[in-house]
């Protein structure tokens, strides 16, 4: 989603952006998933439908979309990740990584 370092070309709303896109994304996901005589999208595409969508609904230059997208692909783990995953660690918790990766379908 958008971050900070976007919220110059975005506007001082980038972070009510960010939460409509994902809120988008997550319609668009559920819409696909009951939408029974419909192919379903992989995430990606729902992801970048939702995006065009926002851009669009605020008028904002789609020259920003491709980096937009980049930036989704490439999250930064939310700061208390690494000293819960060291507390894991410490009590012997199995862990496993999820990933985003590849290719997911919306459902």
């Amino acid at each position: 989603m958008p971050r900070a370092r976007h919220a110059k070309r975005l506007g001082s709303n980038w972070q009510a952006l960010a939460a409509e896109w994902r809120i988008k994304q997550l319609e668009y996901s559920w819409i696909d998933n009951m939408t029974v005589h419909r192919a379903r999208r992989d995430f990606a595409a729902c992801t970048a439908h939702a995006l065009d969508y926002v851009l669009a609904r605020h008028s904002i230059d789609g020259r920003i979309r491709s980096e937009l997208l980049t930036t989704y692909e490439r999250l930064d783990a939310y700061a208390e990740v690494p000293n819960m995953l060291a507390t894991l660690r410490r009590h012997r918790f199995r862990l496993a990584i999820l990933s985003r990766m590849g290719r997911r379908r919306c459902f």
